[in-house]
């Protein structure tokens, strides 16, 4: 995949992170549109992106063991000081998240040993 050249090349692995972390949030009939350039217009290509963005952001706080929603809301309070959704930030998360459960490509997160932790939901003892 070439990137554009406005992609500094110090740049160009988190770029990469991101795309992949946006494909892998995206649905069938999103990836066709984007590969056809379907869109009826430059607002409504505009508005799919926001949309991937937001799902995007969200879909990083689940693999990162978060709930989105509380974060979200965390974030949305913290207002100019809260995480953006920036390509050399978010792609960096993504990097360490890959790195740190070994992965090859983006996938959701892996059990590990300590998710085992705690007292099963099915166990009633006190």
């Amino acid at each position: 995949m070439d990137l554009s050249l406005t992609i500094d090349s110090k740049n160009h692995s988190v770029v990469r992170y991101v795309l992949e972390l946006c494909h892998f949030v995206m649905d069938d009939n999103e990836r066709q549109a984007f590969k056809l350039q379907s869109y009826d217009s430059k607002e409504a290509m505009g508005d799919a992106a926001a949309n991937i963005q937001r799902r995007a952001f969200r879909k990083m706080w689940e693999l990162e063991g978060l709930n989105a929603d509380v974060e979200e809301q965390l974030n949305k309070k913290m207002g100019s000081r809260g995480k953006k959704p920036t390509v050399a930030g978010v792609g960096a998360r993504v990097r360490t998240y890959m790195e740190q459960f070994k992965l090859k490509e983006l996938q959701n997160r892996p059990a590990t040993d300590t998710d085992a932790v705690g007292t099963p939901p099915d166990n009633r003892s006190i």
